[in-house]
């Protein structure tokens, strides 16, 4: 039933597929603007993908990356140690999950997809499965005589040094998110939620898990908080409760606000400077995680922008009747003006930056 009403709702999930199309536009159109046009040529012209100088801040001997001389560069070097990290994982979740269900056979994919899903202890798993990754990236490097034990290592050793900082950012920001969650921050934002006008509620149920997510730096906790609550309550101001015969509005509406509360919640870990996926991201392109989360945020706005007006109120006003696919026509639109608008060329040589020398 949950996964029926998942697969219901993916056609309203209007933020995370605009985000996902401003991203084809940008790179379509060459277009940037606000923080991350200043980065873009930065990056450019100085080679540096942070403001100050990379020397004075450390950067460049904590992520500068070179080959070994008369070592070939080979795609499947990278690409294979991804995928055992990738599959080892999905496997090892589903045989860990698998003593939590009930007569569980390998060969019914709804039993993997229960599995999956009621694993207790995912750090052990996630461990093992890097370890398994790292295993596949020496095996490939010693077997192809690329690099020597010593050497092996050291390249080792560069890299977890490089993550230090990342890490004990995420160490902090899991701290603060949790301090948060100790003093009810997103029970508060939810006792915020006042009577509104029923084609108001899917946007402000956006907009509340958004801010939820925003505060907590968790999606997933913002939608087992505020699910249990925002759909009853879209039922029962639908006219649920009573029954009547406008059956499919009420549908509509339910599914309106199941799909905001999950689009509301990637939104808000999207702009957490708190958020683990975001300090994650930040690790995993070595970029200056204050400078990611400031690039990110005004795409993030004109997609929630797209999102809420093409989107949601769009589709539940009473006054006006469409389909999804006018609120996506709408809202590509929209991005595509805003991007010809405001946006400029990255590659623009009339055009000079200024270089920020505060530090990173």
């Amino acid at each position: 039933m949950l996964l029926h009403f998942f697969f219901e709702i993916l056609p309203y999930r209007f933020y995370c597929i605009f985000a996902l199309i401003m991203v084809f536009l940008v790179a379509w159109m060459g277009r940037d603007f606000g923080p991350m046009l200043k980065a873009e040529r930065r990056a450019r012209r100085l080679g540096r993908v942070a403001p100050g100088d990379p020397e004075k801040t450390g950067l460049k001997r904590l992520t500068e990356t070179q080959l070994k001389k008369g070592v070939p560069a080979r795609a499947i070097n990278g690409f294979l140690p991804i995928v055992a990290v990738i599959v080892g994982t999905f496997i090892a979740f589903v045989v860990e999950g698998s003593a939590n269900v009930n007569d569980f056979q390998w060969s019914s994919p709804s039993d993997w997809t229960a599995a999956f899903v009621r694993v207790e202890n995912n750090l052990p798993i996630l461990f093992w499965a890097s370890v398994g990754g790292l295993a596949v990236a020496l095996g490939l490097a010693f077997s192809q005589r690329l690099l020597t034990p010593r050497e092996a290592v050291k390249a080792w050793t560069r890299g977890a040094r490089a993550m230090l900082p990342a890490l004990a950012i995420l160490v902090l920001a899991i701290g603060i998110r949790q301090v948060t969650v100790d003093m009810g921050t997103d029970r508060f934002l939810v006792a915020l939620l006042s009577d509104v006008e029923l084609w108001m509620v899917p946007l402000t149920t956006f907009l509340l898990a958004a801010a939820v997510a925003f505060a907590t730096g968790t999606s997933w906790g913002t939608m087992g908080i505020l699910l249990p609550v925002a759909i009853p309550l879209a039922f029962s101001l639908a006219g649920g409760d009573s029954l009547g015969p406008d059956e499919a509005s009420v549908h509509l509406m339910v599914v309106l606000v199941g799909a905001a509360v999950l689009d509301g919640a990637i939104f808000g870990d999207h702009c957490s400077l708190i958020s683990d996926t975001t300090v994650m991201s930040s690790m995993a392109s070595s970029c200056d995680h204050v400078e990611h989360v400031r690039t990110q945020i005004p795409y993030a706005l004109v997609a929630m922008i797209a999102a809420g007006g093409a989107g949601y109120v769009l589709i539940a006003h009473p006054d006006i009747d469409v389909a999804p696919w006018v609120s996506y026509a709408l809202g590509i639109l929209f991005i595509f003006g805003f991007l010809r608008l405001i946006g400029q060329k990255v590659d623009n040589e009339h055009d000079h930056i200024k270089e920020d020398s505060s530090p990173a």
